[in-house]
C-alpha cells in the first residue's frame, strides 16, 4: 500500500513540474516566436507557446498543492476491507536554470486507516558536472542526507516536443484576474502516454518506478492511463502560466489499481479505487527575479562523494550482489573433531554449493558411543577469523552413524568477502534427549589445501561507532531485505582473549527510538560480522517512511575475570543512497 502512495505522491509532483523543465535558451526563444503572432494559436500553438516562455526563463519561484482523496476497497473470500486515505502536499520552492538549482520546503500530511502523519522536509538539488545532488533535512535543518545519481542523458528538445503532442483540445475558455493580472483562460488534457517515454528516455527513472511498486509496474504501463485535464491561466503579453491546475482523478484510478495489483503479496485479492480528489494547484512568480539559492554548509557536508559512495561519517544504502563472487574450492583432510567416551565427530570434507542460493557445507560423520538418543548442534564456528554461526541440528539414535552437515552462513561469507576457506575452528555441544548428560566437545582447528601464507583480507571500511578496550564496532552499509525492510550490516572485532557479548542498547531511525534488537557472541581473538534487521513493521509504528539516518548504542559485555561491562556512547549516522 505504501508504495502504491509513494508513486502516487512522485507522479504528482513530475507532473506539476513538467512545465519548469529546462530547455536550451536558443531552442525556447524559437518556440515562442514561431507562435505569438497568431490570432487565434491552435492547440499545439498554445503549449508551444507556454513551454517557450518558461524555458526562456533564468529562475522562478513555484508554489503548489496536491491534494488526494482516494478510498481503496480490497476484497477477499467473501471479506471486504475499506482504506481510506488523505494526501495533502504543499511545496513552495524556487529553481534556477543555470546551473540547475532548486531549494524549498514540503509539507506532507497524510492519514490512512486513522493514523495521522506529518512531515516538513527541507530540500535543495542541484546539477554538476553530469550529476545531480539532493539535500533534504526532515528536523529544520538540524541533519541533512544527501543523494547522488547521475543526471539522465534527456534531449530537452526532444522532451517539449513529446508534451507538446501529448497535448490536446486546449482552447481559450474565458478570462480571469490572477494576482493583479487579466489572463487567459485555457483548458485541455494531456495524454499520459509522455509519462512513458519521459520516463524511458530519463533512464533509471523506470528501475526507480518499478522498486516503488514492487517490481510489478513498469514504464510501459503508464501509456494507457487516464487523460489529464489541464486549465492554465495565461498572461497575454509574456505567454506565461500565473497559475495552472490538473485533474489527475482518472489517472490515479488506474495508477493505483495497477500499482496495488501488481503489488507482491496480492494474489487472490481484488482490488478497486475510488479516486474523491486528486489534483494539483501551481502558482508561478518572481520570474526572473528570485533571491540568490544558497545551499547550507552543513547540507553540503552530508554530500556523497560519488554515486554509490558514501562519503566519510555517512552510511550507505546499497543492493547486494545478485551473484555470489565464485568460490576457490579448498579441500581438507579427514580430520577427527571429537573423540570422548558419548560421541565421535569426524571432518570429511568441504562441499560447495552448484548455485548460488546454496549454502558451503562441512561434511561430517557423527557416531553415538551411549545408549541414549543424542541431540548434536554447533557450538563455535570460525572460518579464516570471522565467528560466525553454523547451522546445524542432528538427532543421532544409540549406537549409530550418521552422516551430517554443517552449514556455513552464506551471509557472512559474502559480507566478510570470504572467497576462499582456509582456516576453521569448530566445536559442538552435544546432549543427550532427556537432557541427563549435556557436554561441549574441544576447539579443534582445520586448515584446508589453501595456499601457503593465505591471509584473509579484512576490510574495515565503514563508519566506527566503537574503539576501546580492544574491541572495535563499524556500521559497514544498509541492504535491502525482504519487502520494505532492511538489514544493518556490522564489522565487530573482539581483540581480548575473552568471549564477548554485543547487544544493541538503544536504536534510532531518524532520531526517533524504535524497537528493534540485535545481539552476537565473538570468541576471543575473532571477528564477526552481524546484522541488525531494521523491519518494517518497527518503522510503520512510528510513521517512519525512509532511512534518512541510524542512531546506534551498544551493551557490551566481556566475561574476563572482572565480568567488564561497557555502553557505548550514542552515535548518529547519517544514510547516502
Amino acid at each position: 500500500m505504501k508504495k502504491g502512495i509513494a508513486l502516487v505522491l512522485t507522479l504528482a509532483l513530475l507532473l506539476s513540474m513538467t512545465l519548469l523543465f529546462p530547455m536550451r535558451h536558443s531552442e525556447a526563444t524559437s518556440l515562442v516566436s514561431a507562435t505569438k503572432s497568431s490570432s487565434d494559436p491552435s492547440s499545439e500553438e498554445v503549449v508551444k507557446e507556454v513551454f517557450g516562455a518558461l524555458n526562456t526563463l533564468d529562475s522562478l519561484h513555484l508554489d503548489m498543492d496536491i491534494t488526494v482523496e482516494l478510498n481503496v476497497v480490497v476484497s477477499y473470500s467473501g471479506q471486504k476491507m475499506s482504506v481510506p486515505m488523505n494526501i495533502l502536499m504543499h511545496v513552495d520552492m524556487a529553481e534556477q536554470k543555470e546551473p540547475l538549482l532548486l531549494g524549498g520546503q514540503m509539507n506532507l500530511e497524510m492519514n490512512a486507516m486513522g493514523s495521522a502523519q506529518k512531515q516538513d522536509i527541507l530540500f535543495y538539488t542541484v546539477k554538476e558536472d553530469g550529476v545531480i545532488t539532493s539535500y533534504s533535512s526532515s528536523d529544520n535543518g538540524v541533519s541533512w542526507t544527501a543523494k547522488q545519481a547521475d543526471a539522465p542523458s534527456i534531449d530537452p528538445l526532444e522532451i517539449s516536443a513529446v508534451l507538446v503532442n501529448s497535448s490536446k483540445d486546449f482552447s481559450a475558455a474565458g478570462k480571469e484576474l490572477v494576482d493583479g493580472t487579466e489572463t487567459t483562460v485555457y483548458a485541455g488534457k494531456l495524454s499520459t502516454s509522455f509519462l512513458q517515454q519521459l520516463m524511458e528516455e530519463a533512464g533509471g527513472s523506470t528501475e526507480a518506478m518499478s522498486d516503488l511498486t514492487g517490481g510489478g509496474l513498469t514504464a510501459s504501463d503508464l501509456g494507457g492511463l487516464g487523460d489529464i485535464d489541464v486549465v492554465m491561466y495565461v498572461d497575454p503579453e509574456t505567454h506565461l502560466p500565473l497559475r495552472y491546475s490538473m485533474d489527475m482523478s482518472g489517472m490515479m484510478k488506474d495508477l493505483m489499481k495497477l500499482a496495488l495489483a501488481s503489488a507482491e503479496g496480492m494474489d487472490g485479492y481484488e482490488v478497486d479505487v475510488e479516486i474523491g480528489v486528486a489534483k494539483a494547484e501551481c502558482r508561478l512568480s518572481d520570474f526572473n527575479s528570485i533571491a540568490p539559492i544558497e545551499i547550507p554548509e552543513a547540507a553540503k557536508g552530508s554530500a556523497v562523494a560519488g554515486p554509490g559512495v558514501a562519503a566519510a561519517g555517512a552510511l550507505l544504502f546499497k543492493e547486494s550482489s545478485d551473484e555470489p563472487a565464485p568460490m576457490v574450492q579448498t579441500q581438507i583432510q579427514e580430520t577427527v573433531l571429537a573423540d570422548m567416551d558419548a560421541v565421535r565427530i569426524v571432518a570429511k570434507s568441504i562441499s560447495y554449493p552448484a548455485y548460488s542460493y546454496e549454502s558451503v557445507k562441512l561434511d561430517l560423520a557423527i557416531e553415538n558411543r551411549t545408549d541414549k538418543q543424542l541431540i548434536v548442534t554447533n557450538d563455535l564456528l570460525v572460518v579464516n577469523g570471522f565467528d560466525m554461526m553454523g547451522s546445524m541440528y542432528e538427532e543421532v539414535d544409540p549406537g549409530a552413524t550418521i552422516e551430517a552437515t554443517l552449514l556455513l552462513d552464506d551471509d557472512v561469507l559474502r559480507w566478510a568477502e570470504i572467497t576462499t576457506i582456509a582456516d576453521l575452528a569448530v566445536s559442538f555441544s552435544v546432549s543427550s534427549s532427556d537432557y541427563s548428560m549435556m557436554l561441549d566437545t574441544p576447539r579443534t582447528h582445520l586448515r584446508t589445501d589453501a595456499p601457503e601464507g593465505f591471509v584473509q583480507a579484512v576490510d574495515e571500511d565503514g563508519v566506527c561507532v566503537w574503539d576501546d578496550h580492544d574491541i572495535k564496532i563499524i556500521a559497514r552499509h544498509l541492504e535491502p531485505c525482504y519487502g520494505s525492510s532492511a538489514e544493518l550490516v556490522l564489522w565487530i572485532e573482539n581483540g581480548t582473549s575473552s568471549y564477548v557479548y554485543l547487544a544493541t542498547d538503544t536504536v534510532k531511525i531518524n532520531g526517533i527510538a524504535v524497537d528493534l534488537f540485535g545481539n552476537e557472541m565473538l570468541s576471543s581473538n575473532s571477528y564477526a560480522i552481524s546484522s541488525l534487521l531494521i523491519d518494517e513493521d518497527a518503522l510503520t509504528a512510528q510513521n517512519i517512511q525512509s532511512i534518512d539516518s541510524i542512531s546506534l548504542q551498544f551493551e557490551i559485555t566481556v566475561h574476563d575475570q572482572a565480568g567488564t561491562e561497557l555502553k557505548t556512547d550514542l552515535v548518529e549516522i547519517p544514510v547516502v543512497y
